[in-house]
């Protein structure tokens, strides 16, 4: 490659991420101003997340722990809460959650594989906006994780008895 073209893209590139930094300054500006709680609030949990995200990933076996989610996403079912009939509406709703499953391991793993791209890009900022990332990834898996064991629990504590054929995930 020519030099010239080589310096030229450099310019481009300089140039964007100059805009979009100022782009995103303007507007935190903008939003502080107006919703200093909110905003404030927003500070601390990206903070927190960014923390969070850094310890997750100092080691290796920290990152192939996190692909492994995702990965059995895809591979295995839910421990929990998982309609299991092969008739009526609890049969549709089993599909669904079949898919909502296989979609948010999708979304685990675009996310991961974000974090990792932003890690290792050399650009300042982007190293903590993958940290966030990574933070935010392990608090969506917590929520994915106790979301379902609730309803097992508040399943099994209720007497309704769903379905005499149909197995709902409690007891």
């Amino acid at each position: 490659m020519d030099r010239r073209i080589v310096k030229r893209v450099h310019s481009i590139v300089t140039a964007s991420v100059t805009a979009i930094q100022g782009s995103v300054a303007f507007l935190t500006q903008t939003a502080r101003r107006e919703f200093p709680l909110a905003m404030a609030f927003t500070g601390l949990t990206l903070v927190g997340l960014e923390r969070m995200g850094e310890r997750a990933s100092r080691s290796r076996t920290g990152w192939v722990m996190m692909f492994m989610i995702p990965a059995m996403m895809f591979t295995v079912g839910p421990a929990s809460a998982q309609p299991n009939c092969n008739e009526g509406f609890l049969q549709f709703i089993g599909s669904v959650e079949t898919l909502t499953i296989q979609s948010v391991g999708m979304i685990f793993g675009v996310i991961i594989a974000t974090a990792a791209v932003l890690k290792a890009v050399p650009v300042r900022g982007t190293n903590s906006i993958g940290n966030q990332l990574l933070g935010g990834f392990m608090v969506g898996v917590g929520f994915f994780v106790l979301g379902p064991a609730f309803v097992d629990l508040a399943d099994s504590a209720t007497p309704i008895d769903m379905s005499a054929e149909c197995n709902t995930g409690g007891s």
